[in-house]
């Protein structure tokens, strides 16, 4: 995985190609636990910052923010950010309403959505959670090593993921150009990539570089911050505060964040018709490139990998998948549970006590 919204993003790629070949080395864990620790941390403000400033044209007053865990709640908060919806709007929503089980209720997401515009809403900002990196890591390697007949040696350009952190702006055609602009004039910005879908869905997406934060004010901001829930990811407070000036400085000079620009009704489509988000996950996933065991392999590996990070685990001292092994999700998903101190591979029949019991009670 080349996650270009992370500062340390070279470091986890070479951890994540050396686990797709089966080499741990020490230091992995520890690593790969504080990235997804002090990641956010390190650029949220910057970002939101960013986002602040680019959406202000847009604004008739102050911004509202709400994070959101479903889908469901952001369906909800759609409907109730426009009073007067479009027929058709109203139409979906009815459909939503009336027929919610075929909407995928309960899709879990990491949303933060921001309303200040006249019409309430305005912006969404996501952070793409462990099985949609894995899945879009997967399918990225799969086309690479069909490009490629197969070899192993995996290049940055070949898993790189530039929207694990991603914002949508609802932002009318005639403003568009405006937004851009506005964009392109942020001292912040280093490049942009602009590309226009036209579809069931029509955006316009734009990559955008920024300037990472500078590191002595970032790392005095982290060094304050209250840590004790590091532990919970397998790290003392003690340890991450001693590692966060060399992590910072030894990051990357920029990130990467997509933008989307829509507008309302394609938003709508998005969320509740015709290019609903959650049918062009279930296309991805039923592809059948992706059932191959190669794939099931790199994706099983990209799921280990990220639950380590935010598991309490502090070390490992094996990986459970190798590339060219044959490998059903039912071992991984064990060894997955075994982070957290469970033991999800046993029959939900077996009690230790009762098993004792039973023992001394034989004759």
């Amino acid at each position: 995985m080349y996650l270009t919204a992370l500062l340390q993003r070279e470091r986890l790629f070479d951890v994540a190609a050396r686990w797709l070949s089966g080499q741990l080395e020490p230091g992995d864990v520890r690593f790969v636990s504080e990235v997804f620790l002090l990641e956010h941390a390190i650029t949220n403000q910057a970002t939101v910052e960013f986002l602040r400033a680019v959406s202000a044209p847009l604004r008739t007053g102050p911004i509202r923010l709400k994070r959101l865990r479903t889908k469901d709640q952001v369906r909800q908060t759609i409907i109730e950010s426009r009073s007067n919806p479009s027929k058709r709007a109203a139409d979906l929503f009815l459909s939503w309403r009336n027929r919610a089980e075929d909407f995928f209720p309960g899709m879990p997401v990491d949303i933060t959505v921001a309303s200040g515009g006249k019409d309430g809403f305005l912006a969404m900002v996501r952070l793409k959670r462990l099985m949609r990196i894995a899945d879009k890591a997967t399918r990225k390697l799969v086309a690479y090593l069909e490009r490629e007949s197969g070899k192993l040696e995996i290049s940055r350009k070949a898993l790189r993921i530039d929207d694990v952190v991603g914002a949508k702006l609802v932002v009318d055609k005639w403003h568009r150009e405006l937004i851009e602009l506005v964009i392109a004039a942020n001292p912040n910005v280093q490049s942009v990539v602009r590309r226009e879908h036209h579809g069931a869905y029509n955006d316009v997406k734009l990559i955008i570089t920024l300037r990472a934060p500078e590191t002595g004010p970032t790392i005095d901001r982290l060094l304050r911050m209250d840590w004790c829930g590091a532990s919970q990811r397998g790290i003392s407070p003690a340890t991450l505060l001693q590692s966060i000036p060399h992590y910072v400085e030894s990051g990357a000079d920029s990130y990467v964040v997509e933008l989307i620009l829509t507008d309302w009704d394609e938003l709508v489509e998005s969320e509740f018709g015709r290019a609903l988000h959650e049918e062009h996950i279930v296309r991805q996933r039923t592809d059948p490139r992706y059932a191959t065991q190669l794939a099931t392999n790199a994706e099983l590996t990209f799921i280990y990998l990220l639950t380590v990070a935010v598991s309490p685990a502090s070390e490992i001292t094996s990986l459970p998948v190798s590339i060219s092994g044959r490998h059903l999700p039912d071992a991984v998903y064990g060894s997955v549970a075994s982070l957290f101190g469970l033991e999800l591979d046993q029959s939900p029949l077996w009690h230790e006590e009762i098993a004792l019991a039973t023992k001394a009670n034989e004759p």
